[in-house]
């Protein structure tokens, strides 16, 4: 499932009270990408204010994850095998 305008990313700021807001929703790879990476730099990821950011598709998956200090990381495989 995508949104009305073709695209199935969403960006979501964690912080560290548990709260959460999302950022971009209807995004293609590109402008997900784009914004984890002004995110990650903004003067709130370098304050500590941001605890995680991630890019979730159409069907809520975790697609790729940016924690400070770690970068970006992508979800581990959990598969078993």
């Amino acid at each position: 499932m995508t949104t009305e305008d073709g695209y199935p990313f969403s960006v979501y700021v964690f912080f560290p009270d548990d709260s959460w807001q999302k950022e971009g929703e209807g995004l293609d790879v590109v402008g997900a990408m784009r914004l984890v990476s002004q995110l990650s730099r903004s003067v709130g990821a370098r304050m500590g204010m941001v605890q995680r950011i991630i890019i979730t598709d159409s069907g809520d998956s975790t697609c790729l994850e940016w924690e400070p200090g770690l970068g970006i990381t992508f979800p581990k495989d959990t598969r078993d095998g």
